[in-house]
């Protein structure tokens, strides 16, 4: 039987953002009881919505200064009344749409996007207001979060869970500033002055979680065709930097990232940097950050585009897990990385690994290809690195301390396998030359930690722990406050062995089982995948070992 429409249940709104540039803050609101997965193609969160023409836009303030004759006034008062005609295009977009742009939204949940009046908008014969209004086609709807929407459905014309049509905002009247001329007779010291009060910042200029600063790209190093290291550095010195220990040079959280905003889509990611090298000062500001472009990417596309002396916005910090609270007493993490997941593992091995001298961190990172890790010539193509379970496959490759030709991210690995010797194993799955980790992988990574330390070191948690009880963490999102020394309720001597999994939605959906949404939020939902069926197996597994989805 076909599923209620939920169209019904989305209500899209706009509102004024600014007058200069003028800008319109559209806001979707799913009202539905159940979450609903967008495609922003054509909808209020698809960068080019203004290109397309989905704006209408009827000016209603003079566009001239200068003394129009009646006739003239009318025929303004005509033209006026009718919307704006400008310049649009037609698109070829890929399909089906890629994860990026898909917004999934929980039930009461809502999301905004700007809209910024721009070209080819001819903004300058709207006057001092207009009349706006947006309307457009939901081109794809789906009662489903997007995790669950797979390439085999979008194919599936009768699929009873997508619906497609139209949607249509208020009217909006909006102001828009007129720009001052600045007599050029002007002294130096009223121009000075009179600079000063027309550009002076309104908005923080330091990096802060609210708000986005401006940050300049000072370096980029190629891996492989689609992935590069780069460095920024902020437009203002910052004496106090958030994600620092006051008074100090070390990162205060052991996992943390920030948000990287496409101004062109106005759209935002978070991206995770990497931990600071051994000859690097954080004190300066400086961050660096392992992107790798995926086709149909919005954010991951701009960024590979732009080359050293762009600036690129950010936000943050956002506070991930406090790993070092939850591993309490425990000394072993395993971390399952894929891709660029790679960077969040590093955070946490660094952190984990200089706090305490008996803690182990077993590193598998899953990767496409060798260039990935290191200098190759002739790199070998394979199918998705992300089809596990590939027969005959060889065995992962172990990067030690000795280890040649690494790639720039595998330079940075290398040398931390070095700093931390047999505490830090690192292993690597290469797609291309048929390597993956199976189930028995993770179960010598685990059974190894249990052969070691489990025995002397008992994990001893209680229910109704917000760091340690399993079943609270189903509920939890990967962005939370640092722990305080209230929010273990297990004692002295608390603490449980972690198992963490980064990557692209399939990716942990195939270890660790999908997230999950509620109340507007992404939470980390039941284990499932290879981590549940080792679970099963192994039953203490559950009691000693949490699982963590990044």
């Amino acid at each position: 039987m076909p599923s209620s429409d939920p169209l019904a249940g989305l209500n899209v709104s706009i509102s004024q953002g600014s007058t200069t540039p003028p800008t319109i803050v559209a806001t979707v609101k799913n009202n539905n009881p159940h979450l609903v997965t967008i495609a922003a193609y054509q909808s209020p969160f698809d960068g080019l919505i203004l290109e397309t023409g989905n704006l209408s836009i009827v000016p209603g303030g003079a566009a001239s200064d200068g003394n129009d004759s009646d006739n003239s006034s009318s025929n303004n008062s005509t033209a006026a009344s009718k919307p704006l005609s400008y310049p649009t295009i037609a698109l070829k977009r890929a399909w089906p749409p890629p994860s990026d742009s898909l917004v999934t939204l929980g039930p009461g949940e809502s999301r905004t996007a700007e809209i910024v009046i721009r070209h080819p908008v001819p903004v300058r014969q709207l006057g001092s207001s207009a009349t706006v209004k947006l309307s457009g086609h939901w081109m794809s709807v789906w009662k489903r979060a997007k995790e669950e929407i797979g390439d085999a459905d979008w194919d599936d014309v009768s699929n009873p869970d997508e619906f497609s049509g139209v949607y249509e905002s208020n009217s909006l009247e909006i102001l828009i500033a007129k720009s001052r001329k600045i007599p050029i007779f002007i002294t130096t010291a009223i121009l000075g002055g009179t600079i000063y009060y027309f550009s002076s910042p309104s908005k923080p200029t330091l990096l802060n979680s609210e708000t986005f600063i401006p940050y300049t790209i000072t370096s980029r190093e190629a891996i492989s065709p689609t992935s590069f290291i780069f460095t920024i550095s902020p437009h203002t010195p910052n004496p106090s930097l958030p994600y620092l220990t006051p008074s100090t040079s070390s990162w205060r959280y052991p996992l943390w990232s920030v948000e990287f905003k496409q101004p062109q889509v106005q759209i935002a990611r978070h991206y995770t940097p990497l931990p600071p090298q051994s000859l690097e000062d954080p004190a300066d500001g400086s961050l660096r950050f392992y992107v790798r472009a995926i086709g149909g990417g919005e954010m991951s596309t701009y960024l590979s585009r732009l080359g050293v002396g762009h600036d690129v916005w950010l936000r943050g910090p956002h506070v991930g897990f406090d790993v070092t609270a939850r591993l309490g007493a425990m000394d072993n993490i395993v971390f399952l990385a894929g891709g660029t997941g790679v960077v969040p593992a590093m955070q946490v091995a660094k952190a984990v690994l200089e706090k305490n001298s008996d803690a182990q961190v077993n590193l598998l990172w899953a990767i496409r290809k060798r260039e990935e890790l290191q200098r190759v010539s002739s790199p070998v193509r394979r199918p998705s690195w992300w089809q596990f379970w590939v027969a005959n496959s060889s065995e992962p490759v172990e990067l030690h301390s000795q280890f040649q030709d690494p790639s720039p991210i595998a330079q940075q690995l290398r040398a931390m396998k070095t700093t931390y010797g047999q505490r830090l194993r690192i292993q690597v799955a290469i797609d291309e030359e048929q390597t993956q980790f199976r189930e028995a992988d993770l179960q010598n990574a685990i059974s190894g930690v249990q052969d070691r330390r489990l025995l002397a070191n008992r994990s001893i948690t209680g229910s109704g722990c917000r760091l340690h009880d399993s079943e609270l963490l189903q509920l939890t999102s990967e962005f939370e406050t640092p722990a305080s020394v209230d929010d273990c309720k297990c004692g002295h001597g608390a603490g449980k062995n972690l198992f963490m999994v980064s990557g692209p939605d399939g990716f942990i959906a195939h270890y660790a089982g999908p997230k999950r949404w509620l109340g507007g939020q992404q939470v980390q939902g039941p284990v499932g995948g290879v981590a549940a069926q080792l679970q099963r197996r192994y039953p203490k597994l559950a009691d000693d070992w949490l699982v963590l989805k990044l």
